[in-house]
């Protein structure tokens, strides 16, 4: 039975990047290391009646770091795409719960190439009916996007 539902249902699922996770390792420890050394230390000297100007500078600076961290992390998303039924369905740090998008409601793909410090890579955009882009896939966290590419039934929309 197993193998029948494997074979009638084409399912791509995205794979991260070792790039990806080595960034998001090194953001962590960035994180870890400014919240005990310029928040929960400051907190510690306070009580004590030490105190430093220059730590509520870095603090912001750590928490600016944050907001960064976070604007970044809500671009990537974890999905599944289903040709048999066309779907994707995806999930992030804003939708932990998912969303299920349905290509019946898109009129195409547009894809470009953008190039940042990590190199060139693929970025697709999903256009709706009112030729609004509406989903973007960037192929800097996925090491499969040509598969990705080819999975999904819409047809490019050319300049």
């Amino acid at each position: 039975m197993r193998e029948f539902i494997k074979k009638n249902i084409d399912m791509k699922k995205s794979e991260i990047s070792f790039k990806t996770y080595l960034w998001a390792l090194f953001m962590f420890f960035l994180f870890a290391f400014g919240t005990i050394q310029y928040v929960l230390k400051p907190v510690i000297y306070m009580t004590y009646n030490e105190y430093d100007v220059s730590y509520p500078i870095l603090t912001i600076f750590f928490t600016l770091l944050l907001f960064l961290l976070i604007s970044i992390l809500n671009k990537f998303r974890f999905f599944v795409l289903n040709t048999q039924n066309q779907t994707l369905y995806y999930y992030s740090l804003f939708r932990p719960f998912g969303k299920t998008l349905y290509f019946k409601d898109y009129i195409g793909v547009y894809q470009t190439t953008e190039t940042g410090t990590s190199g060139s890579y693929k970025v697709l955009y999903l256009v709706d009916k009112k030729n609004i882009t509406r989903f973007k896939i960037m192929g800097l966290y996925y090491k499969n996007m040509d598969e990705i590419i080819e999975a999904i039934p819409l047809p490019q929309i050319k300049r």
